[in-house]
C-alpha cells in the first residue's frame, strides 16, 4: 500500500422495494387470465385439441376451487371485522352512558315541580293553583318550559306570569333557581268528574344536549255550592186537580252567584200551566241573574196538573217523580247541573188531600234544643162533593221522646193527645173545629200547634250521647166519617223528618273583677271622664252532641273603645281588624268530646265630659256562626251588646255610668 491517504468508500444503502409474494394471489390472477381465454369454450372443444390440455384444464379447475375458497375466506374476514367494529362502537356508547349516569344526577332528581291547591272546593268557587319549580341539578337548564293540562271543567281567569297556550317559557334556569306560577280560576263540572291538573317541566342541562321532562299532578274534590233548595208541594193529589209547587233558593255562603239556572224535570204526564216569575225556556227553566250572599233567597211558584183521565197499571205508577236542579254556567256558555233535589207526589183516586208544614216548609230540616216547632196540618177537598165528619191527626214520633216538652204545647183547639209506643197522636174532630163537620168542595182547613223542644238545662235525666242520632218524624192524616167510610184508609201526608243540631252556644260578659273579687281591670271604677279605664271581655263557648267546624265568634267595637292587643284563647285564634273594627275568634274544628272553649281580651276607654251620667257601649252584638259536621247545617247564635253596666260582675260598684 502506497503513502497516499487511505480512501474510504461509503456505500449508500438503497431500499429496494419488491412486491410481496402471494402464491394464492398469483394463482387468482393467473386464473383470471385463463378464465378470459376459456370464455365461451366448451369442454368438448377442449377435448378435441389435446389430451394433455384436458388434464391441464382439470388441474386449473381444481385451482379454481381453491381460489373460490380463498375468496369466501376473505369475505368472512370482512364480515367478522365489521361485526367487531360495530360491537366496539356499541361498547363505547354504553360506556359513555354508564359514565354519564354515574357522574350526572338522574333527570327526575335534577328538578323539582309541585302543585298546591285546596283539597276540595265548591263548584264555581274561585281558587288558585300554585305551581313551584326549582333547578336541583349540577348545571344550568337551557330552553326550560312548563306546560299544564287543566281539569275538564276548569275556567282560567288569570295567570301570573302570563302564559301562551297552556305553556310558560322559562328560558335558562340557573343552578338552584326557583320559580312560581299562580293560576286563578274556577271549576264548573259535575261532582262525579275527576278534576286533575297535570303540570310538566321540560329542560335541557347545559352539560348534556338532550331534553328531559318531569311531570306531577293534583286532583281536587268538588262539592255542591251552598245553595239550599226548599220545595213546598202536596203529598197527594187527584187527577185533574190543579196544584202549586213552590221552590226557594237560598244562598248559604258569602259568595255572589251569577246567572244561575233553575231547572224542573217534570213527570211525563204533568201539564205546566203558568209560573211566577215567568219561565225562561221550555216552561221549566229560570235564569237568576244574581243571588247574593248572606242568606239571600229567590222564590219560584209553578202551577200545573195531571190529566183528569189519567190511569195506572200498578200502584208504583201513582208515585210521580219531580227533580229540581241548580245549573251553573261553565265553558263556552254550557250549563252544568251541580245540585239537585227530588220529591214525589202520589196520585190518589179520592179528592181529599193533606200535607204538613213545619217551621215554614214541607222539607226535612235540622232543629236545635230549646227551639219551638210551629206545625200546621192542612186538609183540602179537591173533589166535587162535600166530606162530612172528618178527623185530622198530627203524629209525632221520636226515639227520644224526652226532648219534647209536652207540658208547654200551644194548641188553640185543644186536640186529644194519645201515646202509642214511641208515637204521640193529636186528634181534632168536628166538635173542636167546625169546618171538619162538612168540608165543602174547593175548601181547606188547617190546624196549628206550637211544640217546644226542651233546652239542655231541662234534660237532666237523659244521656246526651243518646241524642247524637235523634230524629223527630211528623206527619198528618185525614180520617173519613168512620160510620159511612170505615173501609177507606186514612189519607196520609208525606212525613217531615227533623234532626238535632249540635247544642252550641256562646256566652259574653265584661268584667272589672274576677268572680273571687280579684281585679282584672285598671283605672277608676265606675269610669270617670278624662281618665282611662281598662277591663276584660270574656267569651265562653259550650257545645254538646256533634262536632262543629268553621266556627267564628265576632263583634264590632265602637269608635271610642280601643283594642289594646291583650288576648288569650284556649284554642283557635283571635284577631282584630282595624278597618272594620271587628274582633274575630276563629276555630277550625271543635270535636264532640271538647265541650267548651274560652277566650278573653282587654279593652280600654277614656270617657268624655259629654258622656257623664251615661252608660258606655263596649261592644256590638256578639255573633257565633258554626257548621254542624253531622247535619251539615249552619248554626247561628247572637248575644246582645255589652255595656259598662257590667251586669255579670258582682263586685263592680255603682251602675257603670260615667262619673265627673
Amino acid at each position: 500500500m502506497d503513502n497516499k491517504k487511505n480512501h474510504f468508500f461509503k456505500f449508500k444503502r438503497k431500499k429496494i422495494k419488491y412486491k410481496k409474494e402471494d402464491p394464492i394471489q398469483d394463482l387468482i390472477d393467473l386464473y383470471a387470465e385463463e378464465e378470459q381465454e376459456l370464455n365461451g369454450v366448451s369442454i368438448e372443444a377442449v377435448n378435441a385439441k389435446h389430451e394433455s390440455q384436458i388434464n391441464k384444464l382439470k388441474d386449473e379447475y381444481y385451482l379454481k376451487e381453491l381460489i373460490d375458497e380463498k375468496r369466501q375466506h376473505r369475505k368472512k374476514k370482512i364480515v367478522i371485522f365489521s361485526i367487531i367494529g360495530l360491537v366496539l362502537l356499541a361498547g363505547s356508547a354504553l360506556a359513555g352512558f354508564f359514565y354519564f349516569s354515574g357522574n350526572v344526577r338522574p333527570a327526575t332528581e335534577a328538578v323539582s315541580i309541585a302543585i298546591e291547591a285546596p283539597d276540595k272546593i265548591q263548584v264555581g268557587e274561585e281558587f288558585a293553583y300554585i305551581i313551584t319549580y326549582q333547578n336541583l341539578g349540577d348545571a344550568d337548564f337551557l330552553t326550560s318550559r312548563v306546560t299544564v293540562q287543566y281539569p275538564k271543567g276548569f275556567i282560567m281567569m288569570k295567570a301570573e306570569p302570563q302564559n301562551s297556550n297552556h305553556k310558560w317559557e322559562l328560558g335558562t334556569l340557573a343552578l338552584e333557581q326557583k320559580g312560581k306560577i299562580t293560576i286563578t280560576g274556577k271549576i264548573v263540572d259535575t261532582l262525579e268528574s275527576e278534576q286533575k291538573l297535570i303540570a310538566a317541566i321540560t329542560f335541557q342541562p347545559d352539560n348534556f344536549r338532550s331534553d328531559f321532562t318531569k311531570e306531577t299532578s293534583l286532583s281536587i274534590a268538588l262539592e255542591a255550592p251552598q245553595i239550599d233548595l226548599a220545595n213546598v208541594f202536596p203529598a197527594n193529589l187527584t187527577p185533574g186537580q190543579k196544584i202549586t209547587l213552590q221552590t226557594k233558593l237560598k244562598n248559604k255562603s258569602d259568595r255572589l252567584f251569577e246567572n244561575i239556572k233553575l231547572q224542573y224535570l217534570y213527570p211525563e204526564k204533568f201539564a205546566f200551566l203558568n209560573a211566577s216569575p215567568n219561565a225562561y225556556e221550555d216552561s221549566n227553566q229560570w235564569i237568576i241573574s244574581e243571588l247574593k250572599g248572606k242568606e239571600e233567597s229567590k222564590n219560584i211558584s209553578i202551577e200545573g196538573s195531571f190529566p183528569a183521565d189519567l190511569t195506572f197499571q200498578n200502584e208504583a205508577e201513582r208515585e210521580q217523580p219531580f227533580t229540581v236542579q241548580i245549573l251553573l254556567p261553565g265553558k263556552d256558555g254550557q250549563y252544568l247541573a251541580v245540585s239537585e233535589t227530588k220529591f214525589t207526589i202520589k196520585i190518589i183516586d179520592q179528592a181529599l188531600n193533606t200535607y204538613l208544614i213545619v217551621n215554614g216548609s214541607t222539607e226535612n230540616k235540622a232543629v236545635g234544643l230549646g227551639d219551638e216547632l210551629t206545625i200546621s196540618a192542612i186538609a183540602k177537598n179537591n173533589g166535587v162533593s162535600a166530606y162530612q165528619n172528618l178527623k185530622i191527626k198530627i203524629l209525632i214520633t221520636s226515639l227520644s221522646s224526652e226532648i219534647i216538652n209536652w207540658n208547654k204545647i200551644k194548641d188553640d183547639h185543644f186536640g186529644k193527645i194519645q201515646k202509642l209506643n214511641e208515637t204521640k197522636e193529636i186528634t181534632w174532630e168536628a166538635k173542636q173545629i167546625s169546618e171538619l163537620k162538612s168540608l165543602a168542595p174547593g175548601k181547606d182547613v188547617s190546624v196549628n200547634i206550637i211544640l217546644p223542644l226542651k233546652s239542655l238545662a231541662e234534660l237532666t235525666n237523659i244521656d246526651l250521647n243518646s241524642l247524637n242520632q235523634s230524629t223527630i218524624e211528623i206527619s198528618s192524616q185525614i180520617i173519613l166519617d168512620e160510620k159511612n167510610n170505615s173501609a177507606i184508609p186514612p189519607v196520609k201526608s208525606s212525613p217531615v223528618i227533623l234532626v238535632l243540631n249540635s247544642n252550641v252556644n256562646i256566652g259574653a260578659k265584661a268584667l272589672y273583677y274576677y268572680s273571687d273579687g280579684t281585679p282584672v281591670g285598671t283605672g277608676p271604677w265606675p269610669p270617670h271622664a278624662g281618665q282611662t279605664t281598662k277591663l276584660k271581655i270574656f267569651w265562653d263557648l259550650s257545645n254538646d252532641l256533634h262536632e262543629i267546624k268553621d266556627l267564628t265568634v265576632s263583634t264590632a267595637l265602637p269608635q271610642n273603645i280601643n283594642w289594646i292587643n291583650e288576648k288569650n284563647v284556649s284554642t283557635g285564634e283571635i284577631t282584630f281588624d282595624e278597618a272594620s273594627r271587628t274582633i274575630a275568634w276563629k276555630i277550625n274544628r271543635l270535636p264532640a268530646l271538647v265541650k267548651e272553649a274560652h277566650a278573653n281580651f282587654s279593652l280600654a276607654f277614656t270617657p268624655q265630659t259629654s258622656e257623664i251620667g251615661t252608660l258606655l257601649k263596649l261592644t256590638g252584638n256578639t255573633t257565633l256562626v258554626a257548621r254542624d259536621v253531622s247535619t251539615d247545617e249552619l248554626i247561628t247564635r247572637t248575644k246582645s251588646i255589652l255595656t259598662t253596666a257590667l251586669e255579670l260582675d258582682s263586685f263592680a260598684t255603682g251602675n257603670g255610668t260615667v262619673q265627673p
